[in-house]
């Protein structure tokens, strides 16, 4: 990005490495390690197996999930998003949802 600007990097612009912030990464899982997923012509390249639902009972699942956020229903929430979301982990989103206040309470 500096180079397309027209600059030269450290005599234009410097550049400091100070690590990761809160909350980043280094990497991004692309598939959930309960996902299936299979390999195709490309070794680097794979195909990811969605998970299958009737239409109706999403729609279902969804309504009664709209209606429990409308109640202030935490608990039928989190059953609702684990019964949605079977990976959903509610102490990592809270561990996540500290790391950000965290952050926050500090900049």
């Amino acid at each position: 990005m500096i180079l397309l600007a027209g600059k030269v990097p450290e005599r234009d612009i410097q550049i400091v490495y100070t690590g990761l912030r809160a909350g980043e990464k280094l990497f991004e899982e692309l598939f959930h390690e309960q996902e299936n997923h299979e390999s195709t012509g490309h070794p680097k390249i794979f195909l990811s197996q969605p998970r299958l639902v009737a239409f109706a009972e999403l729609t279902s699942s969804l309504r009664m999930l709209d209606a429990a956020a409308r109640r202030f229903d935490e608990d039928e929430v989190l059953r609702l998003l684990q019964a949605l979301v079977p990976e959903f982990d509610q102490m990592r989103t809270e561990r996540d949802a500290d790391i950000v206040s965290i952050h926050k309470a500090a900049s």
